[in-house]
């Protein structure tokens, strides 16, 4: 559900819009890194038995620098991903609200302290379901009003401009 969120879904439609069918192969590439990683992974399970962290993966693979590694590569996206979050919600509330950059900025700390506090992964995993769920619905319910726009009205295919109808495979 993170995976393929409104910037996966929403805005790869507008990037095919705007950039053309080339955008729709490189994101189809994608699969080929889901390819390579399930290669690694589950071709590879019973080796990482027993780990309960990416950094655990690393020892296993690379000894103790391995996963030394990797917890301080954790540890820096991880304050840096709050760190995002914070400030973001310091935004939205200075360019709304005008609220000013340093409340904004406790705010967003209480926000983000809180919504860890409430659920931890709990939380993100309901947020994941609700998220999933919604976008199932909206992508589909927006695939079922474009078909019936595109099968019902006559003109469709003539409104589309000329710098666009090269996506058209006719």
């Amino acid at each position: 559900a993170t995976y393929l969120g409104a910037g996966d879904s929403l805005g790869l439609i507008e990037r095919i819009n705007n950039i053309g069918i080339v955008c729709a192969f490189v994101a189809g590439m994608r699969i080929l890194g889901w390819y390579i990683a399930r290669s690694v992974f589950c071709d590879n399970v019973a080796r990482f038995s027993g780990c309960l962290s990416q950094a655990h993966v690393m020892e296993r693979l690379y000894g103790r620098f391995g996963c030394s590694v990797s917890k301080f590569l954790t540890l820096v996206c991880s304050v840096g991903y709050i760190a995002i979050q914070i400030m973001v919600i310091s935004s939205i509330l200075q360019y709304f609200f005008g609220i000013s950059h340093v409340v904004g900025t406790v705010v967003g700390s209480l926000v983000v302290t809180c919504y860890t506090i409430s659920g931890g992964v709990k939380a993100v995993i309901l947020t994941d379901l609700v998220q999933v769920i919604l976008f199932a619905l909206i992508i589909g319910a927006v695939f079922v009003l474009s078909a019936i726009k595109v099968f019902n009205q006559e003109d469709f295919w003539q409104m589309i401009p000329a710098q666009k109808a090269w996506i058209m495979p006719y």
